[in-house]
């Protein structure tokens, strides 16, 4: 697997481990993953994918500790931590079309077989966002604890990003943003709803 993520989407990770020294970080990331974090992560450099994925399942595991609602507040912090870098993202008054921004936004975070990242439905005060993430052949043949499984950590993530979307719509405008998963192995669907 050949995929590339952005350091811009490592580094909020990066800082909660650090921030974390009690947490015996060893149990999920080994030493290349733990320098990567101990140094500067480049937001401007590309990391690997299972890099990227590791540190994402580390704090899921270590700071959550598997709470996915915690997980999806998570998302929220780092959509309004990009928000103040990428402002164009948020349409005024339109939660829809801030949500299309997203979308093309993500995408430029990934390099290679990408993550697919897409807005398949919307309604009156809803939307569907889609989400597949790309095949790790390796991660899907381990399972445990060190590596986590990969389909969990799939599914975890689609709450980082539901919460990510529940504070779009409501910086851009919709009230009382609440959003539900539905998981389909490396396919996660978002229904996002509001007033």
């Amino acid at each position: 697997m050949s995929v590339k993520v952005k350091g811009s989407l490592l580094v909020d990770y990066a800082r909660l481990i650090r921030a974390n020294k009690e947490i015996d970080w060893t149990q999920w990331l080994d030493a290349e993953e733990m320098e990567i974090v101990n140094n500067e992560v480049m937001t401007s450099a590309w990391y690997s994918y299972r890099v990227f994925r590791k540190l994402a399942w580390a704090c899921f595991q270590g700071i959550a500790c598997g709470d996915l609602e915690l997980t999806a507040t998570f998302g929220r912090f780092i959509l309004q931590n990009q928000l103040s870098v990428y402002q164009n993202v948020r349409v005024p008054n339109d939660p829809v079309a801030s949500i299309k921004n997203f979308a093309r936004f993500w995408q430029n975070f990934f390099q290679g077989e990408t993550m697919e990242s897409v807005m398949t439905e919307s309604g009156v005060n809803r939307i569907t966002y889609k989400i597949t993430a790309p095949v790790d052949e390796k991660a899907m043949d381990r399972v445990n604890s060190f590596t986590g499984n990969y389909l969990d950590s799939v599914a975890a993530f689609s709450y980082q990003i539901g919460g990510m979307l529940q504070e779009l719509v409501e910086q851009a405008g919709g009230r009382s943003a609440r959003f539900e998963v539905v998981s389909e192995g490396l396919t996660q669907h978002i229904t996002v709803q509001w007033e």
